[in-house]
């Protein structure tokens, strides 16, 4: 006879593991209020540029080195073309000690390992390039250069260029940074013109090897602008 006890009970779902179950059956459904987490995003695809893969930026807008009164304006343009390019660390000076540190602005030192040192030479010979393109025909001959004995690194042709055009000598120095607080934006003179000119020239201060108080100069540049009502 049929008792409640030998009646046939229903098989309970197995665990379901994910994908097609072994049984041909789907999985059992969810619990009111819950949800399935949604597998995290794909992370997003980054494109990293290596250091040895970095090419010489256009410099349509450097000004030919002819001489010391060039100087100027071409080191102003070719510094903000190798720190928006990454390629100032080749010949950026020793910071002050106890600056805080800022990437694309200190020094790189060529590394010890083989390998990087190739990835290292590449770069350097970026900004070799940066700096020798713009050079009068006669400055580019009398500049360091590489040869099949040795090799010249872009911080030897940056120093010597300092050295022959910039302002090495103190009285010097003292008497830009005058005739530099002396000028101000009157007459014919634009604020375009007045503010170009001033960056040139505190560009061929902050190269030399001087102390500079560009506080006091900036606040000078701002005491030259026109008086506004």
């Amino acid at each position: 006879p049929y008792t409640p006890q030998n009646q046939p009970r229903p098989l309970p779902y197995p665990q379901y593991q994910g994908g097609q179950h072994p049984h041909g059956w789907g999985p059992p459904p969810p619990p009111p209020g819950y949800f399935y987490a949604q597998p995290p995003p794909l992370p997003q695809q980054v494109v990293v540029v290596k250091e040895s893969e970095k090419r010489k930026p256009s410099l349509d807008t450097v000004k030919e080195l002819k001489g010391p009164g060039d100087f100027a304006a071409w080191h102003l343009e070719i510094q903000r073309i190798a720190i928006d390019n990454g390629l100032w660390p080749h010949v950026a000076p020793d910071p002050p000690q106890g600056t805080p540190y800022v990437s694309g602005l200190f020094p790189e030192p060529m590394p010890v390992q083989p390998a990087a040192q190739d990835a290292w030479w590449k770069v350097d010979g970026v900004m070799s390039s940066v700096l020798l393109e713009k050079l009068s025909p006669t400055i580019r001959a009398l500049a360091p250069s590489s040869t099949a004995q040795s090799r010249v690194t872009a911080r030897a042709i940056y120093a010597w260029l300092l050295r022959q055009y910039g302002l090495n000598d103190y009285s010097t120095f003292q008497a830009m940074q005058s005739e530099l607080l002396k000028t101000n934006c009157s007459g014919k003179t634009t604020v375009q013109e007045y503010t170009r000119k001033w960056l040139e020239r505190l560009a061929s201060l902050r190269a030399a090897p001087f102390h500079l108080d560009e506080r006091f100069l900036l606040n000078a540049f701002a005491v030259g602008l026109p008086a506004t009502d």
